[in-house]
């Protein structure tokens, strides 16, 4: 469940600030319009000066020698004398600057103003916009270059209309280069960037993206490249809502007015700890709209992401939300192009980021701030379960549980929201529509579940105590499990022993015994009765022989477990948790590092984690000193096995009478997952034939499962019913 999501809203007041400007921004392009037209016109009258000789149907499509003759007299690099035609051109700039006096509102001005855009460039935008606010200027573009199929303006063509002359035309050549404003603020582009040219620069044709089109006539959205990545939002949060400490908040809104202009706040934790609702209060009292950017490889596409949300982000004059994945090589160049143009950005900036991920941005800002947003404690979850629960309508043994919700559930503030909600709606479903306990609890397995599909496999809770089959001691240790698991939040925040404990320290647990003794099965027993999922990670299958991958696969499992209280069983130990080797080379240095790494993530895992292994003395020593729990599972012996053999058929299913559970479970050492396997062979072999499940047909599944362990089978031990082997074996022959 991401924060961000949680909290996306329309545009709602930036569109009606912006609503009141669209009028004054249309007045003012219009009276630009015909400012322009005056600038055109000029250009038309010392045109047609120029071109008398040549007859109208051949002028843009051919030079005549009059024409030639005062080219080659003017000459490279001479002053020409001013044409009469500009005579008046300094006044057709007053006057231009006086109409955008006349609208200080409109959106050209606030472009100018948060972009510090001088007039010369100002004007030379509106030369480049024209065609896209009336085609007629396409026309009349085609007309004064001589040149029909030019219909959008030339640098040439900006240069001869602002300035009077060949001296100022050069001196304005810097405004139209990479790292002029124009360029830099992805306001203009060349209109053949894209594909191969041999135009001179001057001759080259300028465009303005749609954006900044948009922008002009009064519109606040977002650059179309961004909308996959990026939301503009209007913020509505306020201090009163933010679930944080008193002292927090007094610190976090001290640095409200140091935020004005600019700066940089990095907030750390994990998503839904109230990260972007406090960026959010800050820009709504900074009067700011605010844009949420998951910054991601999916811009790499583009030519400059970082100039295009810098861009947007200014001329909305809004705050920057920044949320960015770990740095990889994909991403590098992208953290490299952020960095160069956020640098000393006139707006804030607030960079997400989770508990131990590096600041991937180097911003040299003189206002950066950094604050955290830790998981809250037991008590402050029991008091956001109260609020969030309190206000829906549930059923009165709600109440008692929302001491266990807490205990169990590391969530987050966010997270707890969404859960609240969610499980309002399953209750709508239910006979009564009462909130009740198990609504919560499947809310937020459906809400929280962690996404380790990839490394580990969601076990199926189908057991509960009744169906374990051990010996009463170890029962007795699997309830303590569970008891310590529930009742960790009365142990650690009301008895005060987190503080010589570590707070929220979770419970490691070994279970060791020989394959079948039940190790799986008493796993999603604790977690069903916990109302947590389990979730079966195959060690072996997670080591690897690249250098690093291997922790970064136990960095995402315990990661995203713990936020969402998972159980987790580690199935082959031994794979990973043997033990440590004499280093005599780099791979036993590198194995080394593995388990020191795991034991380090242990310590700090704040959930249950169970580790399974079919041999316990495998285990190094200094792993079973961090265990809190081992519990050894036996082989079952006579007894308990008659208990497995009866505990595997169902009610329904048709069992005969000749079926003699003792003999089995004597004459027969096998484990509870070798007489499940039994039963499954023998219960088919029965319906393949038609018949109640009889001695026969146990018989010769248990003889299959013999041989498939590599035992042979014997008739000291099958005894009367041993030439039910020997007939099957003769029947295979």
């Amino acid at each position: 469940m991401a924060e961000q999501q949680a909290n996306h809203r329309a545009v709602r007041g930036a569109l009606r600030r912006t609503a009141m400007s669209s009028a004054c921004s249309r007045q003012h392009l219009q009276a630009c319009c015909r400012w322009l037209d005056g600038l055109i016109k000029r250009q038309v009258v010392r045109l047609r000066a120029e071109r008398k000789s040549l007859p109208d149907e051949f002028r843009g499509l051919s030079i005549s020698e009059c024409e030639a003759d005062a080219l080659l007299t003017a000459g490279f690099g001479n002053a020409a004398a001013p044409h009469p035609a500009t005579a008046g051109i300094d006044n057709e700039m007053l006057e231009e600057q006086a109409c955008a006096a006349q609208f200080p509102d409109s959106g050209l001005n606030q472009l100018c103003a948060r972009l510090r855009i001088r007039d010369f460039e100002r004007r030379a935008l509106l030369i480049a916009v024209a065609p896209e606010l009336d085609l007629r200027y396409q026309v009349l573009y085609a007309y004064v270059q001589n040149d029909v199929t030019r219909k959008l303006a030339s640098i040439d063509l900006v240069l001869k209309l602002l300035c009077s002359s060949r001296g100022e035309q050069w001196s304005h050549r810097q405004d139209f280069s990479p790292a002029a404003p124009l360029f830099r603020h992805l306001l203009l582009r060349f209109a053949d960037e894209d594909v191969p040219h041999e135009r001179p620069w001057l001759a080259r044709s300028i465009v303005v993206p749609q954006r900044v089109v948009e922008f002009l006539l009064g519109h606040a959205s977002l650059d179309r490249r961004l909308l996959d990545t990026c939301d503009l939002i209007e913020p509505d949060c306020q201090p009163d809502q933010l679930d944080l400490p008193a002292d927090d908040l007094i610190q976090l809104w001290r640095a409200v007015p140091l935020l004005g202009n600019g700066g940089v706040v990095v907030l750390r934790g994990r998503d839904g700890t109230g990260k972007l609702r406090a960026a959010e209060a800050i820009c709504r009292d900074l009067q700011k709209p605010m844009i949420v950017c998951d910054f991601r490889s999916d811009l790499a596409n583009e030519r400059s992401p970082g100039a295009l949300l810098c861009r947007d982000c200014t001329l909305l004059d809004a705050g920057l939300y920044l949320k960015l994945g770990a740095t990889t090589p994909e991403n590098r160049k992208l953290y490299a192009d952020l960095t160069q143009h956020l640098a000393r950005a006139p707006f804030p900036i607030f960079l997400s980021l989770e508990d131990a991920q590096a600041t991937a941005l180097d911003l040299h800002s003189e206002t950066c701030l950094r604050f955290d947003f830790p998981v809250p404690d037991v008590a402050a979850r029991r008091s956001l379960w109260q609020r969030e629960l309190g206000a829906l309508p549930g059923h009165p043994a709600l109440q008692a549980e929302i001491d266990e919700f807490a205990g169990e559930f590391r969530f987050t503030p966010g997270q707890i929201r969404a859960v609240a909600q969610e499980a309002r709606s399953i209750s709508l479903r239910g006979a009564d529509g009462i909130l009740h306990a198990g609504d919560v609890r499947e809310a937020a397995h459906n809400l929280c579940n962690p996404q380790l599909q990839c490394l580990s496999q969601r076990a199926q809770l189908l057991f509960d105590w009744d169906d374990l089959v051990l010996p009463a001691r170890v029962l007795q240790q699997l309830h303590e499990i569970a008891a310590g698991v529930r009742l960790r939040h009365v142990v650690h925040a009301q008895w005060g022993f987190d503080a010589k404990l570590g707070k929220d320290a979770g419970v490691t647990v070994l279970f060791s015994g020989v394959s079948g003794t039940g190790k799986t099965m008493a796993a999603s027993v604790l977690a069903r009765s916990l109302g947590l999922e389990l979730y079966k990670i195959d060690l072996s299958g997670i080591v690897s022989k690249y250098v690093g991958e291997t922790e970064q696969n136990l960095r995402r499992i315990f990661g995203e477990a713990e936020h969402s209280s998972a159980v987790l069983f580690f199935d082959e130990a031994d794979a990973l948790f043997g033990k440590r080797s004499e280093v005599k080379d780099a791979q036993d240095r590198y194995a080394n590092i593995e388990v020191a790494y795991l034991l380090q993530k242990m310590e700090q895992f704040t959930g249950l984690a169970i580790l399974a292994t079919n041999l316990r003395s495998n285990i190094d020593a200094a792993f079973l000193r961090r265990m809190q729990h081992v519990v050894e599972f036996p082989f079952p012996d006579p007894a308990h096995r008659e208990r497995i053999w009866r505990a595997m058929f169902p009610a329904a299913a048709p069992l005969g009478d000749d079926v003699d559970f003792p003999f089995l479970s004597r004459q027969f050492e096998l484990s509870g997952g070798n007489i499940r396997n039994a039963v499954t062979a023998g219960a088919f072999l029965a319906a393949e034939r038609e018949q109640p499940i009889s001695m026969e047909h146990l018989v010769q599944a248990v003889g299959r499962e013999m041989q498939k362990m590599g035992k042979l089978p014997s008739r000291a031990e099958f005894q009367n019913h041993f030439e039910i082997i020997t007939r099957l074996n003769t029947d295979r022959q």
